[in-house]
Parts: structure tokens; C-alpha cells; sequence
């Protein structure tokens, strides 16, 4: 887990490349249409410091701050969902 953390680190994003990931992650089913909105807003102004970085773990974070509230049940499978999504990204699957 601490490499998967580490590479999602490095892995600098734009804007752009941000924007295309999350409707990737609409497409693989990680989060719906209607918290596209949620996360593009936790991209733009991270309710946390540690993730201002531009970069995937902040992007990844900003999808699991979306989760929060929602059946437990249900994010497990979007949490698969989502880590297919950035391990190969990054290159780790």
C-alpha cells in the first residue's frame, strides 16, 4: 500500500489530464455522474492541506473525500474500482 501511495504521489496532473480522470472513474463505475460535481470541487479546493499537491493521490483523495457518507457495501466496490483506475495510471497494474 505505501508504494501504490508513493506512486500515486509522483504522478503529477493537470487540470486537464484531472477532468479526463474523473470521467474515466464515471466510466469504470468508482463514482456516478452526480459526484462529478462534488469531486471536481475537492480537486479545485481540497478540504484538506495534504492535498493541494497537484497530483494523483490528491485527485484519488478527492474521490474518497465523495465517499463518505454514502453504504459501506457501496464503497468497497468503487474502492477496487478506483484503484484499478489509478494503479494503471501509474503503472502498477
Amino acid at each position: 500500500m505505501d508504494d501504490r501511495i508513493e506512486a500515486y504521489r509522483h504522478r503529477r496532473m493537470t487540470n486537464p489530464q484531472a477532468h479526463d480522470l474523473v470521467i474515466r472513474a464515471v466510466d469504470c463505475r468508482a463514482i456516478t455522474p452526480s459526484q462529478v460535481p462534488d469531486v471536481l470541487h475537492e480537486w479545485r479546493d481540497p478540504e484538506h492541506d495534504d492535498f493541494r499537491p497537484r497530483n494523483a493521490w490528491s485527485l484519488f483523495n478527492a474521490c474518497t473525500e465523495v465517499f463518505k457518507g454514502i453504504n459501506p457495501h457501496t464503497v468497497v466496490n468503487r474502492s477496487q474500482a478506483l484503484h484499478g483506475l489509478f494503479d494503471g495510471l501509474v503503472g502498477l497494474s
